[in-house]
């Protein structure tokens, strides 16, 4: 997930920000911070927050978006699920269980495209 201000949810959740960084294959740098990705390891229905650096090309600015986000299936602990992310607006469809993500589904110029489970 990108949130607004990834500080503000680090301390909410007692998480520590860490770094990191890659080359992409045109030699340009891309930096970002992250929090959460050491305890989402085990809880496969818990996102990791990342915050792109403003010098950083976001990795998906450059291509033409062929296709939006309908819903995100997800299986887990709602109620982890709930207070991890706080408030939002996402798609998402959530059941009780461990799988983690379930479905995606994705509207394009075709139409409407499910990967995986039809959703909750």
């Amino acid at each position: 997930m990108r949130p607004d201000g990834l500080e503000s949810v680090a301390a909410r959740l007692g998480l520590e920000i860490g770094t990191g960084t890659r080359t992409t294959p045109s030699g340009d740098r891309i930096e970002w911070r992250m929090a959460g990705v050491d305890e989402v390891a085990s809880r496969p229905w818990l996102p990791f927050f990342i915050e792109w650096t403003d010098s950083a090309p976001f990795p998906g600015a450059a291509a033409t978006p062929v296709a939006t986000l309908v819903r995100l299936g997800l299986e887990g602990d709602i109620d982890e699920l709930s207070a991890w992310l706080g408030e939002h607006s996402l798609p998402l469809a959530l059941r009780g269980g461990t799988a983690g993500v379930t479905s995606v589904v994705l509207d394009g110029p075709r139409g409407t495209v499910t990967l995986g489970e039809s959703g909750p």
